[in-house]
């Protein structure tokens, strides 16, 4: 019979068997769907080992893309303890194996031939994992067995998409390559970017409704557990940190003088901050999420956007005169007073390549537009902005928005338009790409991402449909979380590529 254990447990479970003289072997994966050449690599490596366990990656740790994975961890281990050759089965609660290896110490690690070649695996884990392997005295050994891609097999016949996104896909698929986006990818990596924006703490406090109130016709909350994250230009920061060389940020603190220990943990350290003390609080916005729904019920704001516009014409805007030494520049308006009339001016003087998001939400009213900056290269817009701007509900995207970039001397501009997906615009062109997220926990921050993804791949001149689609799995990512939590490396992203195209 085979058994399921905690890694914990399993490690004191072999610790008799490794006593009798037996030999332990591991293999890791998502086992998505079980395939033919995974039952021939479980064979093939029980020959080599007295016992042979099968490891995967929980669900809220898959990497392989939207809708992934297609079957929850729970039916893969009762799939993998089915087979004959499998005797453990066990869950790796991190983004890699090297955690579950260090635990379980294998005398052998295996892994499939097409994992052969480290110089094939854009995310470096595999020799990582060999690393690690090493390092606790086991070998790892490739198996020679029929192999088959459960990507490939799950693209064919349980695609999660509907048709328009398969169709696209496939279209996709005939007119740009893998390599071809690894190339765009790999020239973003060699940029050093400047952003812009006001730094934003994301505050958020699980609640449970208790019901309405005895006396009043209001509903009680019990409070849980509260988390920190960093938002705002903090959260396009982290991301823009993972695929670029440098980044600097250029942003005001409130009076409390320093970021918090929860949020600067969250920060790469690649980040080079350059703050500037405002005399109000610094940014915070407090959501209360309902812990069965993951909904939100409640918001707050705590900021102070007229001190913010005092500071930013005084120390912060002499502050900025660096911005010209990097590549290109991000600006973050978030409406909240730092970008002044004064600060939009010279940040416009100075970059060489300005890409802007202007966002409307509760915190402006809608009185924060686009129209105040004279001139930029590229911009990020969602639709309910573009309806403000040209103060109508009624519009044509296809028409407005290409004036919109004469106006602003842009040359390449995207448009959010939530479940369906993006539309980006060129000189002669418009790419209308669909959605691929197909799970959604929260979707603050999605725009930030597209938008820090595409200003850099618009300034490498990369073609519309690839901004789209690098765009669309990034954005997909982001609303699987709650809060800004972990980025995707550009590894994750090539990864989750030929995951999506295979």
């Amino acid at each position: 019979m085979k058994i399921y254990c905690e890694p914990e447990k399993l490690k004191a479970e072999l610790s008799l068997k490794r006593f009798q003289g037996l030999r332990v072997g591991l293999s890791h994966g998502v086992f998505d769907l079980v395939h033919p050449g995974h039952i021939q690599h479980f064979i093939a490596a029980k020959k080599h080992v007295d016992i042979l366990i099968v490891s995967i990656t929980a669900d809220e740790f898959v990497n392989k893309g939207p809708g992934r994975p297609i079957f929850n961890e729970e039916i893969r281990l009762s799939t993998l303890a089915a087979l004959e050759a499998v005797d453990y089965v066990t869950v790796s609660r991190e983004k890699t194996a090297e955690g579950i290896i260090s635990i379980l110490k294998p005398n052998i690690y295996f892994k499939g031939a097409d994992y052969r070649d480290s110089a094939d695996d854009p995310t470096g884990k595999i020799e990582s994992e060999r690393i690690a392997v090493e390092q606790i005295g086991g070998t790892v050994k490739f198996t020679d067995e029929f192999t088959a891609s459960s990507s490939k097999i799950i693209n064919s016949v349980l695609n999660p998409f509907d048709t328009r996104t398969k169709n696209w896909i496939e279209g996709f698929k005939k007119q740009h390559s893998i390599e071809e986006i690894d190339h765009y990818l790999d020239e973003i990596s060699k940029l050093d970017v400047s952003l812009m924006g006001e730094l934003i703490i994301d505050q958020y406090t699980m609640v449970d409704a208790l019901g309405k109130t005895g006396k009043d016709p209001i509903l009680a909350f019990q409070i849980l557990e509260t988390n920190l994250y960093a938002g705002g230009i903090l959260a396009i920061a982290n991301n823009c940190s993972s695929w670029t060389r440098s980044v600097s940020v250029y942003s005001m603190i409130g009076n409390e003088d320093k970021l918090p220990d929860e949020v600067s943990a969250f920060l790469n350290p690649k980040i080079k901050l350059h703050l500037t003390k405002a005399e109000g609080p610094t940014i915070t916005k407090h959501r209360y999420i309902d812990v069965g729904t993951k909904s939100k019920v409640f918001e707050t704001y705590l900021f102070d956007p007229e001190k913010y516009r005092q500071n930013s014409n005084g120390i912060f805007l002499n502050q900025i005169e660096n911005l010209i030494e990097t590549d290109l520049v991000l600006v973050a308006d978030y409406g909240h007073g730092l970008m002044s009339h004064q600060t939009i001016q010279k940040v416009a003087e100075l970059s060489r390549y300005l890409a802007v998001n202007v966002q409307t939400n509760a915190g402006n009213r809608g009185f924060n537009n686009i129209s105040r900056y004279p001139k930029l290269d590229f911009f990020t817009a969602n639709s309910r902005e573009l309806q403000l701007e040209f103060r109508s509900k009624n519009i044509d995207f296809s028409q407005v928005l290409p004036e919109l970039m004469n106006k602003l001397h842009a040359s390449r501009a995207v448009l959010t338009l939530g479940a369906d997906g993006v539309k980006v615009f060129g000189k002669q062109e418009i790419e209308t790409v669909p959605a691929f997220a197909t799970k959604v926990i929260d979707k603050v921050g999605a725009g930030d991402s597209v938008f820090a993804i595409s200003s850099l791949l618009a300034f490498r001149n990369c073609p519309s449909a690839i901004i789209g689609l690098v765009s669309n799995i990034v954005a997909a990512q982001e609303i699987a979380n709650l809060g800004h939590q972990t980025p995707l490396s550009l590894g994750d992203i090539k990864k989750q590529v030929r995951s999506l195209l295979r």
